[in-house]
C-alpha cells in the first residue's frame, strides 16, 4: 500500500511553512478589523463583534452545531 501511495505522489512537493497559520489568522483577524468578508454579526449586551462563521466554528463545538 505505501508503495502505491508513494507511486501516486511522484510529481508533487510536499511543504509545510510552520508561519503559515499565524499569517492566517492575522489576515483574517485584519478583514474581521476592516469589516470586510464577516459574515456574522455577534452581540453581546451591548457590544456587537464583526465575525467569520468559518473560524467560529473551526474554534467551538458550539458554533459548529449553530452553522451546520
Amino acid at each position: 500500500k505505501e508503495q502505491n501511495e508513494t507511486a501516486s505522489m511522484e510529481g508533487l512537493l510536499h511543504y509545510i511553512n510552520p508561519a503559515h497559520a499565524i499569517s492566517l489568522l492575522s489576515a483574517l483577524n485584519e478583514e474581521r478589523l476592516k469589516g470586510q468578508l464577516c459574515d456574522v454579526l455577534l452581540i453581546v449586551g451591548d457590544q456587537k463583534f464583526r465575525a467569520h462563521k468559518n473560524v467560529l466554528a473551526a474554534s467551538s463545538e458550539y458554533f459548529q452545531s449553530l452553522f451546520t
